[in-house]
């Protein structure tokens, strides 16, 4: 089973983004296996099909480490049930500021109610 999720602007897609960047502000310590490189690969596939980069091009090779930007208001994802449920994760374990608390919150509640696809 797979999960679709609908960006309904721009700022939805910056936080959802922010968040899997940050992998949940987690714990660097953790050591990650192939298979959660695999699930991370599989994401930022996702959200790269959607988006594009912000701000200057790379320097001489370097990694493209820009923030991306939604293209459009409407696009979606659509994940397998488990690389969903990590997205998911990351975003409830960021430290967000207090300032967005209400945003936060209604996007969490819509991200658990994303639409379930066979």
């Amino acid at each position: 089973m797979k999960r679709r999720f609908t960006f309904s602007t721009k700022q939805e897609f910056r936080l959802v983004y922010e968040a899997f960047i940050s992998r949940g502000s987690a714990e660097r310590d953790k050591k990650q296996t192939k298979e959660d490189h695999r699930s991370e690969a599989k994401i930022l596939k996702q959200l790269k099909s959607i988006s594009e980069a912000e701000g200057p091009e790379p320097i001489n090779g370097n990694l493209d480490m820009r923030m991306r930007a939604l293209r459009e208001d409407g696009l979606s994802i659509e994940l397998d049930q488990s690389d969903y449920k990590r997205l998911i994760e990351y975003f409830d374990n960021t430290q967000w500021s207090a300032g967005l608390t209400d945003v936060i919150v209604e996007l969490s509640d819509k991200l658990d109610t994303a639409e379930k696809v066979e």
